[in-house]
């Protein structure tokens, strides 16, 4: 993407409008190859990466740069991550009681049983969309799909 709008200049320090002129600019501060983002087969195209306190995603993916193996990482990453899970599961339970006492009803906002059964409800229609998507997936015929490729 950097070639083909600044050919042959430094795109690092650039601005560009991502979604249109009348939105604020956003300024380049590094440059990564084109890549495959659906699929494997598709042809590498642009890609942009946004911090996540500018452009709020659901699902994030963590990027790291080292310069050893980065196997090696991995333990430390996790721990960092299943630590930031346990410290938000921590604010939600005694920062956020009192918003969630206001949503229910005869139940008790500190009762680990509404956040079990928050978490199994949740569990579940995970479970039953994986398992229903999958069962169609599973009786197409595999070169139908590859025909369409």
């Amino acid at each position: 993407m950097a070639e083909s709008l600044w050919p042959g200049e430094v795109a690092a320090g650039k601005r560009i409008h991502l979604i249109g002129p009348g939105t604020p600019p956003v300024e380049v501060v590094g440059v990564a190859e084109n890549l495959r983002y659906r699929a494997v087969f598709e042809k590498p195209q642009f890609f942009v990466y946004r911090p996540l306190s500018q452009v709020y995603a659901s699902m994030v993916t963590l990027h790291v740069r080292t310069a050893g193996d980065p196997e090696a990482l991995l333990p430390a990453i996790r721990r960092e991550v299943a630590a930031g899970i346990a410290a938000g599961w921590l604010l939600a339970f005694f920062g956020l009681q009192n918003l969630v006492a206001a949503q229910l009803h005869a139940t008790d906002a500190a009762d680990p049983l509404v956040y079990a059964g928050q978490a199994l409800l949740l569990l579940a229609a995970g479970l039953l969309g994986g398992y229903l998507s999958s069962r169609r997936i599973v009786r197409i015929e595999p070169a139908v799909i590859l025909k369409e490729v």
